[in-house]
């Protein structure tokens, strides 16, 4: 469903004065073929809006049904790309996803995301080179400020601004930049720990954990500079981030440029136990730092 029919759905529900139904499917639970049935089945009850998920391996901002559901998928050997061509196969699609996942999405074929024809990236701020892909497959793209746990607070078009535009109803403050900050920092750490405790003898899942955590954990250290005025609101690089982090608030600068590293290889270089602990001692001491500011 593209934004404009989602607009005009909305605004034809608003005019009958009722409420929408809003079905959520994850894709490949049991199995994709069945995934395309349950999708067809609720177009034609009636369903407003579709919502068809990405399994993943640690949903921690699920409740047990999605969590469940994901792993379900995940056990059938279920991908990412899987869960496009399911998208491919019912009808044009709106792709929303974490900036980790949509990274993904700028080594596929075009004819991969003939469907898509906008993208929402939620959680995070994408990096320099995915927005330049998803720009060169002529994708609508809409970076959203915010998370499942925080809502979302503003959006900006990364192609032609770099200002974010709050939601309707939202004031965006000092104080809600610095808790917002504080809370995904604290949610990263939880989702790190509960990581570690099945992969901790991998060093290649380490480092692929490691890598997911690093645009959340960039955007969040973004997020205290400008609050110490270190930096403007203007776009700046991941690395760039990582080092005024570690300057200003005393990070640790070799354990930053490890991650720097997770994040421009493609094969990463497996993570010890003592560095993963690093990252996590990091995560929360910018939770603390985020937690003390004025």
């Amino acid at each position: 469903m593209t934004t404009a029919r989602i607009d005009a759905r909305f605004a034809a529900l608003r005019q009958d004065n009722r409420a929408a139904f809003v079905a959520y499917v994850m894709g490949g639970d049991p199995d994709l073929a069945t995934s395309l049935k349950i999708l067809e089945g609720l177009s034609d009850a009636g369903a407003d809006v579709i919502e068809l998920g990405f399994p993943f391996s640690d949903p921690i901002g699920e409740g047990p049904t999605i969590q469940k559901a994901a792993q379900r998928s995940l056990a059938a050997g279920t991908t990412f790309d899987d869960v496009l061509g399911l998208a491919r196969a019912f009808r044009p699609t709106i792709l929303c996803a974490v900036p980790a996942h949509l990274e993904g999405v700028t080594s596929l074929d075009p004819d991969d995301l003939a469907t898509v024809e906008t993208v929402f990236c939620s959680g995070g701020v994408l990096d320099e080179r995915t927005r330049r892909e998803l720009t060169r497959f002529a994708l609508s793209i809409v970076e959203i400020f915010g998370s499942s746990e925080s809502g979302g607070i503003a959006f900006r078009d990364p192609r032609t601004t770099t200002a974010w535009r709050p939601f309707e109803g939202i004031t965006v403050s000092s104080e809600h930049i610095r808790a917002r900050a504080e809370q995904e920092l604290r949610n990263l750490a939880l989702r790190l720990r509960r990581r570690f405790i099945s992969i901790h003898d991998d060093g290649a899942a380490l480092a692929a954990a490691a890598h997911d955590a690093a645009v959340t954990l960039a955007v969040n250290l973004r997020a205290l500079l400008f609050l110490r005025r270190v930096v403007s609101d203007e776009f700046q690089p991941a690395l760039a981030i990582y080092e005024r982090a570690a300057e200003t608030f005393g990070l640790d600068l070799a354990l930053l440029d490890a991650l720097k590293r997770a994040r421009s290889t493609a094969d990463a270089t497996p993570f010890t136990i003592e560095q993963f602990d690093r990252l996590l001692a990091t995560v929360n001491k910018a939770s603390d730092i985020a937690a003390s500011m004025d």
